[in-house]
């Protein structure tokens, strides 16, 4: 075989994502075009609408996020689990999932209309109530959790990382356009992320339902099955979605939006480097789930090995180029939050090699303990944001998320050898990690 034609048959099985390991490379290659699409539209809104008008524009979208993700309770991972184990009722399994799903954002949405009014005081009206409007986006985003979960457990890996970067593209093309015409606001910016994140997930549904179409079936017994898993990996969900918008939700409360504008910036910069953990989140969990132990801890140990040094290499880089960067796209005036980029960027690294760990709590039926660690890693991130967030605004709020995510390592680590009682991964590079990956794609 000539290299010409090597090379084609590699491209095609990466385009074609023929099993995990070219679905885990062809997720791996889209993530610069997705990392580009959302830096763009992160400095779009920085440069147009300033500090004061990014902060407003995140205290009226974190609400759809925080209040889907708070409301999974375990359900979008029990989805994967239980399309992966049975396959051939994969039609109710849908059916079952999107109807819990229904409900649950449902509940979320009337929640989030009474609470918003109260919890920004220090908001005009007309921001709190398009912070209300905005809540209605929660089953958008609850939508476009569950068709990706489904397109992760069907094996549509090529249109799942479609969908990665057709939202932002779609997102940034039509606040350029807003932008042209009437002019960028915060009301008009965050309208326009909840409409494309909606067409994103139309074009989502239209996918899935090529190839499994909803049944009625046995639905009620897998409404339980799913409630079962999802029970048990509820606390995990919740506090999840809570530890993901607690910096800004606290922060709403002591700081101006300017300041608000300036850690939000900060914050989006940092978590460039989580792109490291799609392709744990989407191709790890379910390549691992279903399989006997011994296989899930060699899958994992190379897992963690390869991120661990992806993590380091990642984090030295940030933090050498990383203000400088900082400057260059999002202007002068928000170069003073170097340090603060600074201290969220390490914590970003350290969470990615979390969510490899709790693969392989996820894959050996230990959900429990995954909550566990999650709401030790939410209890110790609330407590010392309430205590530096007052005094030091966003430097202490990221600090705070720092500890909490040290502290979620610790138990994780500990407790592949207390919980699961195996061995502990090596961390020092193998031969065998070359010739894995050599076997993976050669396969």
């Amino acid at each position: 075989m000539t290299v010409w034609q090597a090379t084609r048959r590699l491209s095609g099985r990466v385009l074609r994502a023929e099993g995990p390991a070219f679905a885990l490379l062809q997720t791996i290659l889209t993530q610069p075009l997705v990392a580009l699409l959302n830096m763009a539209s992160g400095i779009m809104t920085a440069r147009i609408l300033g500090a004061e008008g990014r902060g407003i524009f995140t205290a009226l979208t974190v609400w759809p996020q925080f209040l889907a993700y708070t409301s999974f309770v375990g359900l979008p991972v029990a989805f994967v689990y239980y399309l992966k184990e049975a396959p051939d009722q994969r039609g109710s399994i849908l059916t079952s999932a999107m109807t819990l799903a229904a409900l649950l954002s449902s509940a979320a949405v009337a929640v989030g209309i009474i609470v918003v009014p109260f919890y920004m005081p220090n908001f005009s009206p007309e921001t709190v109530f398009l912070a209300q409007l905005c809540v209605l986006g929660t089953y958008g985003q609850f939508l476009n959790t569950m068709c990706r979960q489904a397109m992760v457990g069907l094996g549509l890996f090529t249109a799942f990382n479609l969908s990665s970067y057709l939202a932002p593209f779609l997102y940034v093309a039509s606040m350029a356009v807003v932008w042209a015409t009437v002019g960028l606001t915060p009301g008009n910016s965050a309208a326009c992320l909840l409409l494309t994140m909606l067409v994103t997930d139309i074009w989502m549904g239209w996918r899935i339902l090529r190839i499994c179409r909803p049944r009625l079936g046995p639905i009620r017994r897998w409404m339980r099955n799913l409630l079962s898993y999802s029970a048990r990996a509820s606390i995990n969900d919740v506090v999840a979605g809570l530890m993901s918008n607690i910096d800004r939700l606290v922060l709403i409360l002591f700081i101006t939006p300017g300041a608000l504008g300036d850690y939000a910036v900060a914050y989006s910069f940092s978590r460039q480097i989580q792109l490291l953990q799609v392709g744990a989140n989407m191709v790890l969990f379910p390549s691992m789930a279903g399989r006997p132990l011994a296989e899930v801890k060699v899958l994992h140990d190379h897992a963690l090995r390869l991120m661990a040094y992806a993590v380091v290499i990642a984090v030295a880089a940030f933090l050498v180029i990383g203000p400088r960067l900082l400057a260059l796209l999002y202007g002068p005036d928000f170069a003073g939050i170097a340090i603060l980029c600074d201290v969220l960027v390490v914590e970003a690294g350290l969470s990615n090699i979390c969510v490899v760990i709790v693969q392989l709590y996820m894959s050996t039926g230990n959900p429990g303990y995954v909550s566990f660690t999650q709401a030790a890693c939410f209890a110790t991130a609330m407590a010392f944001m309430l205590l530096l967030a007052p005094s030091f605004g966003g430097i202490g709020a990221a600090i705070g998320l720092l500890i909490s995510t040290i502290v979620r390592l610790i138990l994780l680590w500990a407790g592949i050898a207390l919980r699961l009682r195996i061995d502990l991964p090596r961390l020092h590079p193998i031969r065998s990690d070359l010739t894995y990956l050599r076997n993976r794609f050669s396969g």
